[in-house]
């Protein structure tokens, strides 16, 4: 598939105010969002994302030789594939083993609600890392079986805007959700264990999970957006790099290759609004399970999991929001966890395996680096939902009340200063 039109995006540097232009697709036009704010005193606006992963982007700039390299990464990820790369969602659903609406054992004429319900996609609003309403299900458990004879595993997750495409707009992206269109996009993830040593040759040491992205119709494409970051920021980032920002890797990945052990995240059923079904907590549980079942989560993720689910792959399993083991040192660090990092941080973080608290953590977030996505930085802010202060404790397990969440975040970082500390901000 060619590459579309050439057109000019603009990006920002990971230097504020360094300005230079690369080729890629043309972005969905956006409305403007009311919920962008205005800068803020002691703490910078986002002016450009991380490329923690990529070892070609890491000053934040994407250039057309990286989504050039988008189809020969997918035609790696597909090597062995029956059907060779899946080059439309319904592709991808058949070769890995997930339900097509109208498809046996479905009935012809199946509702979506019904087709929904039978592979149990889990449909929400993703009030942190997208600001999307979304559709998501995976290849049942225990998995499909993969051209080796073990057993593999893959989810999709189809987002939609609010008015006019546009993100954060939670009631009518919602509506869009539930109604099944109009569609923003897709993105895929897969794990196929006869793939894990396939690259090893080549420094890739695990090849196991790779990433895809579908267009508003289906079709194979390769760049995802995920924000509008106000500014000259290019809203379209090639894959696989725009994946590992939150997927995680073993390594920055190198084209020509494929992405070095990835992972699957697990549901966070706490960062979620809008939950559709009566099933809703069990479905979101079958996506966890999926996750748990490839074998390659971090500890921290591992240790999440734990901790929200007594056995995620058994039906039924009620999450809870109980700090893993690496929070619960103390009741302020417990606190902070339940009020702040589980909600906007933990997603990626652990899945990143980077320590959420530490020596930077102040200086990226108040420089407006981090996080990831524009969303979270405006819930972080209390400008997605969230509450405008939170009522938490000190280090010292005291009654303490910060302005938004990312408040919270800094206060535990660096030397407790958080925006105001100097020393962290360099």
């Amino acid at each position: 598939m060619m590459l579309r039109r050439g057109l000019e995006v603009s990006a920002i540097l990971f230097a504020a105010g360094c300005n230079t232009t690369i080729q890629g697709p043309e972005p969905p036009s956006e409305p403007e969002s009311p919920l962008h704010p205005e800068g803020e005193a002691g703490l910078a606006e986002p002016t450009t994302f991380l490329y923690l992963l990529d070892r070609y982007n890491a000053d934040g700039i994407a250039t057309q030789a990286d989504f050039d390299d988008a189809w020969g990464y997918y035609e790696r990820s597909s090597q062995g594939l029956p059907g060779g790369v899946p080059r439309t969602l319904e592709n991808f659903k058949t070769a890995f083993s997930i339900g097509r609406r109208g498809i046996a054992p479905g009935a012809s004429d199946e509702s979506l609600d019904t087709y929904r319900q039978r592979i149990r996609a889990a449909v929400y609003y993703n009030v942190n890392e997208l600001g999307l309403g979304r559709e998501m299900a995976c290849t049942p458990a225990p998995g499909f079986v993969d051209t080796n004879g073990e057993l593999g595993q893959a989810c999709f997750v189809t987002n939609y805007g609010g008015a006019g495409d546009s993100f954060y707009g939670e009631d009518a992206a919602m509506q869009h959700a539930i109604a099944g269109g109009p569609v923003k996009n897709t993105v895929a993830i897969s794990f196929r264990p006869s793939q894990a040593g396939a690259f090893r040759e080549h420094g890739v040491e695990d090849g196991s999970i790779q990433f895809w992205v579908y267009d508003q119709n289906g079709v194979l494409q390769d760049y995802a957006q995920l924000d509008d970051l106000p500014g000259d920021a290019p809203a379209s980032r090639p894959v696989p790099g725009v994946c590992t920002e939150c997927h995680g890797a073993r390594q920055p990945y190198e084209r020509g290759l494929v992405v070095d052990s990835g992972r699957f995240l697990p549901a966070n059923p706490f960062g979620l609004t809008h939950l559709q079904g009566a099933d809703i907590q069990e479905r979101l549980a079958a996506a966890t399970c999926a996750a748990v079942l490839t074998s390659r989560l971090t500890l921290p993720q591992q240790n999440w999991v734990s901790a929200m689910y007594a056995d995620v792959c058994t039906n039924g399993s009620a999450p809870v929001n109980e700090a893993p083991a690496e929070w619960r040192s103390s009741v302020a660090l417990t606190d902070i966890w339940k009020q702040a990092v589980s909600a906007s941080c933990a997603t990626c973080h652990l899945a990143l395996d980077r320590p959420v608290l530490g020596h930077g953590t102040a200086g990226y977030l108040c420089d407006g680096l981090m996080p990831h996505a524009y969303p979270t930085w405006l819930r972080a802010r209390g400008r997605m939902g969230g509450p405008s202060q939170i009522h938490g404790l000190d280090a010292k397990g005291g009654p303490a009340v910060y302005d938004d969440a990312m408040a919270y975040v800094t206060a535990f970082s660096g030397n407790g200063k958080g925006c105001d500390n100097d020393d962290d901000n360099d």
